[in-house]
């Protein structure tokens, strides 16, 4: 089935998750979201959960363990991270059309990518809910209810948004949430729980205050294009962007990795050592990387180039970017990687090309090596959406023991040749023009929908038949890069 985005619009509600299965697969309103889960194997637990689809409902299944290195209670969960989903700044919670098959408890719902507390690998505001048994009923959530300060073992919230407002849920997460999760953690168990739809509702007449045609802190101006023509991604005399690191801990490794932003220098230094994991017979990794924010579009642009240089000979380098699946892969074989190694090392700083058909987003997990080139199959080269922003950016030694030091000043797009930046000062008069005259009315028509759903009413149920498929899918994930170090900004 499908539903558009005007149907949302008139009816003056926001919907978010509408279930209408196709294949393994849950789509969601809009484009087709891919849905997986995700258990406490990850860490070193014993969690099983598997999703299926039963009459207009997706059903989460399986058993919460104790994960036996933590003696703690797992966890399994089943999240989607692609869009689109509504701009909810005007609601004041959600509605979660939701029953439960028995007695377990330890449910929680999980939105937006923010890091939660000091801890960067934890993502996301978070918030206790009580499904009721054998029925569905909706439950309202109100964002009050979430905080993203939030014990990793239990899940259980450390710092209410009512006792501290900087956990409650910031309007740039509320403005375009990118991923919402059902999770059963802290408690060990049998899991039962079927989802029919989230709604968000108590949603203003009108559009409020605030509103803007982009989301807040995304900066309204072009890009910054340099003399040459080539794109600015990123300069460390003056970062963007918020840079962290991530390593192999988490999963019984003791690689060590280390970032200082110096700015009075100009330059990031990512040094480190990637050792041996006992427990999987291979060398981890370190990672240096950023989430969100503003990227500019490259996509007219052939490559990548970096002012740096290398204190060591280290051959276990990759770059990545995006957040692309790999096609038919695990959930979080995702991004496009391209090996980066061979770097001149000595005293100066140097410019490094890396041509964007270097990379794949086809890729060994545990070496990071490209499984199928781009050149191989066009299916992996990095597409156009991606290039326009690329989400995630990272720098990894992985799958190759030994000792790192990068020392970054620049990340820039080159090769830009297309119309969108000729001659490096921004689109022509023309082009320009057209562009604002298309957006203007693209914009108004949008908007006006949306002020006339909102005055029809605040909230409306939605009776929907979706053809059904009955299906089951369980995934094995790989490792999660999932253990942090302080970034220090001098």
């Amino acid at each position: 089935m499908t539903f558009s985005y005007f149907n949302y619009a008139v009816h003056g509600i926001a919907l978010i998750l509408l279930t209408s299965p196709v294949s393994s697969e849950v789509q969601i309103l809009g484009p087709a979201n891919q849905w997986f889960v995700v258990n406490d194997p990850v860490m070193g637990g014993l969690s099983t959960g598997a999703f299926s689809v039963n009459d207009d409902a997706v059903v989460l299944e399986g058993e919460v363990k104790i994960v036996p290195s933590l003696n703690a209670p797992g966890f399994i969960s089943l999240q989607t991270r692609e869009g689109p989903f509504p701009d909810l700044r005007s609601c004041t919670g959600l509605l979660l059309n939701v029953k439960s098959n028995n007695a377990y408890s330890a449910y929680h719902v999980s939105l937006g990518t923010n890091y939660a507390g000091s801890m960067r690998f934890l993502e996301g505001y978070k918030t206790p809910f009580e499904p009721t048994i054998g029925e569905f009923s909706k439950v309202y959530v109100p964002f009050t209810a979430f905080s993203d300060n939030w014990d990793p073992g239990t899940g259980a919230q450390v710092v209410t948004c009512e006792e501290d407002t900087q956990y409650c849920p910031d309007d740039k997460t509320l403005y375009n949430i990118e991923r919402f999760e059902i999770m059963a953690e802290g408690e060990a168990g049998d899991v039962s729980i079927e989802l029919k739809s989230v709604e968000a509702t108590g949603c203003d007449d009108s559009l409020p205050s605030t509103y803007t045609e982009n989301p807040p802190d995304t900066p309204q101006n072009s890009p910054m294009v340099l003399s040459n023509g080539d794109i600015r991604i990123e300069s460390f005399a003056s970062p963007y962007h918020s840079w962290f690191t991530v390593s192999d801990q988490v999963m019984g490794g003791v690689s060590n990795s280390d970032l200082n932003v110096v700015v009075n220098d100009g330059e990031a230094v990512f040094e480190g050592e990637i050792k041996n994991v006992e427990s999987l017979g291979r060398p981890g990794f370190i990672t240096m990387e950023t989430r969100g924010g503003y990227f500019p579009d490259i996509s007219m642009c052939d490559a990548l180039k970096f002012n740096l240089k290398s204190e060591t000979d280290y051959q276990g380098l990759h770059l990545s970017f995006g957040n692309r699946k790999t096609p038919g892969g695990s959930p979080y074989s995702r991004g496009y990687r391209a090996e980066f190694k061979d770097l001149p090392t000595g005293g100066q700083f140097t410019d490094v090309i890396v041509p964007f058909d270097h990379f794949s987003n086809d890729w060994d997990t545990h070496t990071g090596d490209i499984t199928t080139s781009c050149s191989t199959n066009g299916d992996y080269c990095p597409d156009e959406d991606t290039l326009r922003d690329m989400i995630i950016f990272s720098f990894s030694g992985r799958g190759v023991a030994g000792k790192v030091k990068l020392e970054i000043k620049s990340i820039d797009a080159t090769g830009c040749n297309g119309s969108t930046y000729r001659g490096g000062t921004g689109a022509t008069k023309n082009n320009i023009i057209g562009t604002v005259g298309i957006s203007f009315g693209f914009v108004f028509v949008a908007l006006s929908a949306f002020l006339l759903g909102r005055r029809e009413r605040k909230q409306r149920n939605f009776n929907f038949a979706p053809e059904i498929q009955e299906a089951t899918q369980e995934i094995e994930v790989p490792e999660i890069e999932v253990t942090t170090t302080k970034v220090d900004i001098v």
